[in-house]
């Protein structure tokens, strides 16, 4: 997602299924990564983003299990 456009658009809450590390756990080595996550951003924010998450992980991971494969 782009937080960018999370921002901009309104949104103050953001709920996620898959957190960040587990998501790279499961890409290719060399993949491309950011090492700096959506509440990370929203912190600089003028306006307050609430970041919700990782909730039900391990279901968010089946969806991508293909997906890197």
């Amino acid at each position: 997602m782009c937080v960018g456009a999370i921002y901009w658009g309104g949104v103050r809450r953001l709920v996620f299924c898959v957190g960040q590390q587990a998501l790279y756990q499961q890409m290719p080595p060399g993949a491309w990564v950011l090492e700096l996550n959506a509440a990370e951003v929203f912190a600089h924010a003028a306006g307050r983003v609430e970041v919700i998450g990782a909730l039900l992980e391990a279901e968010g991971l089946e969806a991508h299990a293909g997906f890197w494969s």
